[in-house]
């Protein structure tokens, strides 16, 4: 039983470093999380902007969450939404943005 579960992991892990890899290869886009200085960055330039209270920021190809997370943070007024393709950077996005602050 202690060997199956090995396999079963092993599984998991190849499955999910090959999809990392796969999405890479077909949109060369890194798969590493947004540094916090980019982060805050994007949070500087859209407090520059004129937006609305109840605006809605979406951001497209979230990754990771660490953007999401950061403008939750930045405009807790506004609807912030994420979108992501890669199934395994989405499944952390989500569990990091539903996590207790």
């Amino acid at each position: 039983m202690h060997q199956a579960f090995s396999y079963v992991l092993l599984a998991a892990v190849s499955s999910v470093c090959l999809s990392l890899l796969f999405f890479h290869a077909l949109t060369r886009v890194p798969s590493w999380p947004l540094a916090e200085s980019e982060a805050a960055d994007v949070v500087a330039l859209l407090r520059d902007a004129t937006l609305r209270r109840s605006a809605m920021i979406y951001d497209l190809g979230c990754g990771w969450g660490s953007l999401l997370i950061a403008l939750a943070k930045a405009f807790p007024d506004m609807h912030v939404k994420g979108v992501e393709i890669s199934p395994f950077p989405c499944f952390v996005a989500k569990m990091r943005t539903q996590a207790p602050p």
